[in-house]
């Protein structure tokens, strides 16, 4: 049995300089996981951009400021939907699949809430951008 430096299962044949660099490559983060905290910032903001601005979204649409924070809760409500009831089925389609749709569906979705004419269309759209982030 050896104890200090080198413990049992390590390679002896290696090189301290070796070891660094192999620590160093298993080290670096993978790219899929800028792409995932992006995802995650989009999200969040969503989630928590409406409130500030209720009032100003409530005069132009002619509507309520509890009315409009009601397209807020809806997205919560679809993501929250989506996160409990879609998300078994991703291995169906493929993670990369569903995130480039979802991707797509969240593009969509928020477009059709910046444009929206009637309150109701602003909730339906963040519903729906809600069930893409979930």
């Amino acid at each position: 049995m050896v104890f200090g430096h080198y413990a049992l299962m390590s390679k002896i044949n290696q090189t301290p300089a070796d070891d660094v660099l192999t620590l160093a490559s298993d080290l670096r983060i993978p790219p899929v996981v800028f792409l995932l905290t992006g995802c995650v910032a989009v999200i969040g903001c969503n989630s928590l951009v409406l409130s500030p601005i209720a009032p100003e979204v409530s005069r132009s649409l002619g509507a309520s400021v509890q009315g409009v924070m009601i397209g807020s809760a809806a997205f919560g409500l679809g993501t929250a939907g989506s996160a409990l009831f879609l998300a078994r089925h991703i291995d169906r389609f493929g993670a990369w699949r569903m995130l480039r749709l979802a991707f797509g569906a969240l593009a969509v979705a928020l477009g059709i809430s910046a444009a929206a004419p009637f309150l109701a269309i602003l909730v339906a759209a963040q519903f729906v951008a809600g069930l893409a982030a979930g």
